[in-house]
C-alpha cells in the first residue's frame, strides 16, 4: 500500500512538470490537491498561494487561499502558509478584514524559519507600530534582512528611512543599491517573485 501510494506520488509530480511545461495552470492546481489528498502536505500552501496571487487560467480567490493556508498550518505548521496568511491579514483582501496582530503572529513564524520577505512586511509594522511597538531600530534591522534574501524593495524602505533622519547620502546609496539589485533579478528573469510592488 506503501509502495502504491509513493507511486501515486511519483506519478502526480511527473503530470505536474507536463502541465507546468504546457502552462496548463488549472491542471496543476487539479493534480496538487491530488497530492495534498495523498497527505503531501507541502503542496497544501502552494495551493493556497496559487489562489491568493492568481495565474492564468485560475482566478485570484482569497477566501480558497486563506482555507488552503490554514489546512497546510494545522497539517504540517507550513512557514509558507504562515506566510501567505501573514500577507493577507496584512492588507486585508475581499472578505478577509485586514488585522495587524493576526498578520504580526504569522509573518513572525515564518520569518523564524528563515523567509526573509516576511521581514519586509515585518519592517513596515515596527516602522507604524502595528501591532508591535513603533521602532524604526528593529524596522531597519528586518529591511536590512531583507536585503540578504536579494529582496530589492526592502532597499526603499531603508531609503525612506535614512532621509526621514537626516542621511541624505546614505538615502542615495539606499535607492542606488535598489536600482542595481533591481536591474540584476530582471536580467535574470523579468518577472522574478523578489521583484515586487510596495504592500499598501
Amino acid at each position: 500500500m506503501m509502495e502504491k501510494t509513493h507511486n501515486d506520488e511519483k506519478l502526480l509530480w511527473q503530470m505536474i512538470d507536463t502541465a507546468l511545461s504546457d502552462s496548463n495552470l488549472r491542471e496543476v492546481v487539479l493534480l496538487m490537491q491530488k497530492l495534498a489528498g495523498l497527505g503531501v502536505w507541502r503542496a497544501l500552501a502552494r495551493i493556497g498561494e496559487i489562489y491568493e496571487l492568481g495565474v492564468v487560467g485560475v482566478e485570484i480567490d482569497t477566501e480558497e487561499a486563506v482555507n488552503w493556508y490554514r489546512r497546510a498550518i494545522f497539517e504540517c505548521d507550513d512557514p509558507m502558509a504562515h506566510l501567505g496568511l501573514g500577507r493577507i491579514y496584512f492588507s486585508g483582501r475581499d472578505s478577509i478584514q485586514q488585522d495587524f496582530s493576526k498578520s504580526y503572529i504569522h509573518l513572525m513564524k515564518a520569518y523564524s524559519h528563515g523567509l526573509v520577505e516576511a521581514g519586509i512586511f515585518l519592517g513596515i509594522m515596527a516602522m507604524h507600530g502595528h501591532a508591535m511597538e513603533l521602532n524604526w531600530n528593529v524596522a531597519e534591522d528586518f529591511f536590512i534582512n531583507a536585503t540578504k534574501g536579494r529582496f530589492p524593495i526592502a532597499y526603499r524602505y531603508l531609503a525612506y528611512m535614512a532621509g526621514c533622519s537626516g542621511k541624505p547620502y546614505l538615502r542615495i546609496w539606499y535607492i542606488l543599491r535598489e536600482f542595481f539589485s533591481s536591474s540584476r533579478l530582471r536580467i535574470s528573469d523579468r518577472n522574478h517573485p523578489n521583484l515586487w510592488k510596495i504592500p499598501d
